[in-house]
């Protein structure tokens, strides 16, 4: 028996129900200030600061304010929205305009008369102490409340055109370019990293880095995983839905996005999703991905802004284990695990071992509406055998 239903499992194809995922579209018919987005950051209070070709928007959930030049914004056109440790927003601009930082009450500006490399500034990072980072299309220029400085070609950057900016634990930055792949900079060395060694496309939008401390390098040939030493190329072949990639955000899941031009992809580490107009992304080309304390994950786009909620129950199951199948229900928060003998004990541990719960079961389903969001561990103890599953809830 216990021969035969390891067979079995091997051919099944999990089924996730996504009836409770809601789309939700804002244009400029709801408030937004203008329906191209490039850039969308959210505060500790929740509020969504969105950055369009036409100004910015800022949205709590009910009410919509709109800056623009007149009242302190250095240009409508924005590139960059970034929100310091004091809830100082800071505004990277186009149009040869400058910087912009919003401290709630007033405005300051920021040019290349005050030290600014450039005045289209493209990306914007804090690092542990303090600093500014700004990527700029002349460098780099680092700002720690009072002086200027600014990095390029000279000091070993691989481009002078800086379109992104992540920034690890350790302090190191990782700054991406336009035509030059990537720089790391540890505050004293700098290394690079390109076509000429590892990556497949210079020409890289964005970057981010996981609680694993991956880098994850979005660029116009796929993704690059950087992991350690070792690095892994994503594409179309691997279930992108395109090589160039916009925007990177990553869950409280793990779960990491990406924004292209032909829609969303979603990657759990073992398979992908693909969320575009035909399921209620408001427009396809996505700029800008955020996601708020509830989960909830906003899209900026050409054609307005998307929110996407409901992402609830079992979205993903680790398939290591062929003695387990689980049928997850989102939309009940249920697990439903077949064939199991009657009065298995069941038992769900979270990633570091702690056991959470633990029953018999004599239903083959499980409630798990309990459950915080995150990784757990499900093991089975049946008199056949003993087996275990992770999974993840979101």
């Amino acid at each position: 028996m216990k021969n035969i239903f390891t067979i079995f499992c091997l051919f099944l194809v999990l089924q996730i129900n996504t009836t409770a995922q809601t789309w939700t579209t804002y244009t400029t018919g709801n408030g937004l200030v203008y329906n191209s987005v490039n850039t969308i950051a959210i505060d500790k209070q929740g509020k969504k600061w969105i950055g369009t070709w036409g100004g910015v928007s800022e949205f709590n959930d009910t009410n919509w304010t709109t800056y623009k030049v007149t009242d302190g914004l250095a240009a409508n056109f924005v590139n960059v929205i970034s929100i310091d440790t004091l809830g100082n927003k800071w505004f990277g601009t186009n149009g040869n305009s400058g910087l912009s930082e919003f401290n709630d009450t007033t405005w300051t500006k920021y040019t290349t008369a005050n030290g600014l490399a450039h005045n289209n500034v493209f990306a914007i990072a804090f690092d542990s102490l303090g600093n500014k980072w700004f990527g700029t299309p002349n460098g780099v220029s680092k700002f720690n409340g009072t002086n200027w400085k600014t990095y390029n070609i000279i000091d070993g950057l691989t481009n002078n055109n800086v379109v992104s900016i992540a920034i690890d634990k350790q302090g190191n930055k990782w700054f991406g370019t336009l035509g030059g792949g990537v720089s790391k900079f540890d505050g004293i060395n700098w290394k690079k990293y390109s076509t000429v060694n590892v990556l497949s496309n210079d020409y890289v939008h964005c970057i981010a880095i996981d609680p694993q401390g991956n880098k994850w390098v979005g660029t116009e040939g796929g993704v690059f995983k950087l992991h350690d030493t070792t690095w892994v190329r994503y594409s179309t072949d691997s279930g992108l839905v395109s090589n160039t990639i916009q925007s990177i955000a990553i869950d409280p899941n793990g779960i990491i996005w990406f924004g292209t031009p032909a829609g969303v992809s979603r990657f759990n580490g073992h398979s992908w999703t693909t969320y575009n107009t035909s399921i209620g992304l408001v427009n396809n080309n996505v700029n800008s991905i955020a996601i708020d304390k509830q989960g909830s994950i906003w899209f900026g786009t050409l054609g307005g802004v998307s929110k996407l909620t409901g992402l609830s129950g079992i979205t993903e199951v680790d398939q290591v284990s062929f003695n387990i199948n689980l049928y997850p229900n989102p939309a009940q928060d249920l697990i439903y695990i077949n064939p199991v003998e009657s009065g298995a004990i069941i038992m769900i541990y979270d990633i570091n071992g702690k056991l959470i719960s633990g029953e018999k079961v004599f239903n083959n389903k499980i409630d798990i509406a309990n459950l915080e969001a995150g990784f757990y561990i499900l093991k089975i103890i049946d008199k056949n055998y003993v087996s275990t599953k992770k999974f993840i809830k979101n």
